[in-house]
């Protein structure tokens, strides 16, 4: 992290604030909302059958 730091061109101010892990203060210094929010979406697991591409019951059409 030390070396990314030190070849990055951020201000000092900046670096300090990574190094100590000050993300309020980081937030201010960048005037930006330190709130983070994260969201994952479960990919289908390929060997099984797609749901939307499987008939349903009852739109099955039996001969």
């Amino acid at each position: 992290m030390q070396t990314l730091l030190e070849e990055s061109n951020l201000n000092e101010d900046v670096k300090r604030l990574i190094q100590q892990q000050d993300l309020k203060g980081l937030a201010n210094k960048l005037a930006i909302n330190e709130s983070i929010i994260c969201c994952a979406q479960v990919a289908p697991d390929e060997d099984e059958p797609d749901e939307d591409k499987q008939p349903r019951d009852d739109e099955a059409i039996n001969r």
